[in-house]
């Protein structure tokens, strides 16, 4: 697509192999993660160790650009501050919340202040074979495999029991590796239950996985790694997935190093360790960090 597009615009296009990289920073992260029952956020990677750091120092210091310009719904200033986009339907701003600041103060994101419709109407106009490519969906480098498919190749995929709150054996599980908090698909449960069960937890020393009703996956806190220190920044937000709600909280400092409390001024669902927490103060990014439990 890329190579059409530069045709139509007739301007020149370089293709940076990046292949090696990518399978180091991004793809080993993601194997590593799922390796010890997390669930790994690969876009936030992709952004933050590849896009806005390998190719954006090629882009400067092979090519001579004094800009990267890319296609993500998100506003930033020349501070290198970070916004959501104007299309809140459509907003990444979640995504690029680890890209390094001082990296922002030379990105541009043209079309955060549109909306999808009216992107799609521009690439119309100036007859962009984009124009109609539906979005983009899923793992890019996994492809249209199943996720199971992809990940069998790299882990050992060891059977085992779902059990409820209790410890009782109520179904079996193809490996802790193939689940995420929330999750209400996948297993197979020997009890005939009208009400849906959910993934609540995942128990890696006896490779069980913990289901329960929806109500109890709520939760009123968690814990978040590696972030900057934004305790005394008043009238947060939070958002635990892309496009999700974003809950007003608070952040509160531990004993450890680098790990915080989030109490959550009303509950939040299937919080997932290893995902990435962002904070916002309105349409501000402020911090983010890995949910640790």
């Amino acid at each position: 697509m890329a190579i059409r597009v530069a045709t139509h615009l007739n301007i020149p296009l370089k293709i940076l192999d990046l292949r090696k990289e990518y399978k180091e920073r991004v793809i080993d992260y993601m194997i590593g993660e799922y390796q010890i029952n997390r669930t790994p956020n690969p876009d936030v990677m992709c952004n933050s160790k590849i896009k806005f750091d390998l190719f954006y120092d090629y882009a400067r210091d092979e090519l001579g650009a004094d800009f990267v310009s890319t296609g993500h719904y998100a506003r930033v200033d020349q501070e290198g501050n970070l916004y959501k986009a104007l299309d809140e339907s459509k907003d990444q701003s979640y995504f690029l919340a680890t890209v390094d600041k001082e990296v922002l103060k030379k990105v541009r994101f043209p079309i955060g202040d549109l909306i999808k419709t009216d992107v799609r109407k521009l690439a119309y106009q100036f007859g962009l074979p984009t124009d109609n490519r539906p979005d983009s969906q899923g793992i890019c480098f996994v492809g249209e495999a199943p996720l199971k498919e992809f990940l069998q190749k790299y882990i050992d995929l060891v059977p085992g029991d779902v059990v409820n709150l209790q410890g009782e054996k109520v179904g079996t599980h193809y490996g802790l590796t193939l689940y995420t908090i929330g999750q209400r698909h996948g297993f197979n449960l020997s009890i005939s239950d009208k009400a849906p069960s959910y993934v609540l937890s995942k128990n890696s020393e006896k490779n069980e996985l913990v289901v329960g009703g929806r109500g109890e996956l709520k939760v009123k806190s968690f814990k978040v790694a590696a972030i900057d220190d934004i305790s005394e920044v008043k009238n947060l937000t939070v958002r635990i997935r892309h496009l999700g709600e974003c809950v007003p909280c608070e952040i509160e400092k531990t004993a450890s190093e680098g790990v915080y409390i989030v109490r959550l001024k009303r509950p939040m669902e299937s919080v997932a360790p290893g995902q990435i927490a962002v904070f916002y103060k309105n349409d501000l990014v402020v911090g983010s960090g890995f949910i640790e439990n």
